[in-house]
């Protein structure tokens, strides 16, 4: 068994970075008054159809009705520890060239490793989690970099699934909240390059028709080439929280630089399949990616595991 000690910024690969999920405050802000947070006018729900029609497809395009204009609150995120991936043996046919396996103590889910090629846009639906637990932990979409090991996560937008708010976050900035989600609701996160040094995030609870879109001034000083779909929590060494139903992702895709179309997680270079282990026992486990498409799989908590 090969264990690679991935140090630095790496916690941010699985959104660790975002330490300190956004705990929505009531006193509402607007973005252009966040700190540290560069926005762009809101293109208008005709151009992100336009634009982003194919990526987010039209049954999320439908539910795309009332427009929420004002985010709700922000909140300066924490530092995040270290993770060490360990590689493993698959017990299924591999998904991708190369699958690893990781053990993290606060976040499951997948991780793409795409080398030299950027990722543009990545996107995934889950659904709302009810709160059953003091442990913090969000579901999330994102895109980061991958050199020598360190991976600090750029861009990412989904659930605080203890506020029950829908979120974006770009680098180690401002966490902020843009609307709020319920109990059972599905929701769609979605980031994509919206031209030279400007990227949209794209938010839509299907359930209740309301969607948050604002394009922000941001240029990366590395290439994006890490997508990630994922949930984590902001304890470091979180206790076993026990939600059920588990967390379900759809569509879970990534963009090329090269090709218009959109891409199945499945389609990356390198895959890794993290695992998250909590204290004293318990795990959330990401299901093998089975359906056709390759767009979808299930994070399942279990008290009893210990692996």
């Amino acid at each position: 068994m090969k264990r690679l000690t991935l140090t630095g910024s790496l916690a941010a690969l699985l959104l660790a970075s975002v330490l300190g999920a956004p705990q929505v405050q009531a006193a509402p802000v607007t973005a252009s008054s966040a700190p540290g947070q560069a926005v762009l006018p809101a293109p208008g729900l005709d151009q992100v159809k336009a634009r982003l029609g194919k990526m987010l497809g039209r049954h999320v395009l439908d539910r795309m009705i009332t427009p929420v204009t004002k985010p709700l609150a922000t909140r300066r995120s924490g530092s995040a520890p270290a993770l060490t991936l360990t590689t493993r043996p698959s017990t299924s046919a591999p998904l991708a060239a190369q699958e690893q396996y990781a053990d993290s103590s606060y976040a499951a889910g997948y991780v793409g490793n795409l080398g030299n090629q950027p990722a543009v846009g990545v996107a995934g639906t889950f659904n709302v989690l009810p709160v059953t637990s003091r442990t913090r932990f969000a579901t999330i979409v994102g895109l980061g970099t991958l050199t020598n090991s360190h991976v600090p996560v750029s861009l990412q937008a989904g659930v605080d699934q203890n506020s029950q708010v829908a979120f974006f976050k770009v680098a180690d900035g401002i966490a902020t909240g843009v609307l709020p989600v319920h109990n059972g609701d599905q929701v769609t996160s979605a980031i994509a390059q919206w031209g030279a040094g400007a990227w949209i995030v794209v938010l839509v609870d299907q359930t209740t028709g309301q969607f948050f879109e604002q394009v922000l001034s941001f240029s990366p000083s590395t290439t994006l080439n890490v997508p990630v779909w994922a949930m984590y929590s902001s304890d470091p060494q979180p206790a076993y929280f026990g939600f059920f139903p588990p967390v379900s992702f759809s569509n879970a895709i990534w963009l090329s630089s090269t090709s218009a179309n959109q891409q199945p997680l499945t389609s990356v270079p390198t895959l890794i399949q993290a695992t998250m282990l909590m204290s004293p026992t318990g795990t959330i486990w990401p299901t093998e990616i089975v359906d056709p498409p390759g767009t979808g799989f299930s994070l399942w908590p279990c008290a009893s595991c210990t692996s």
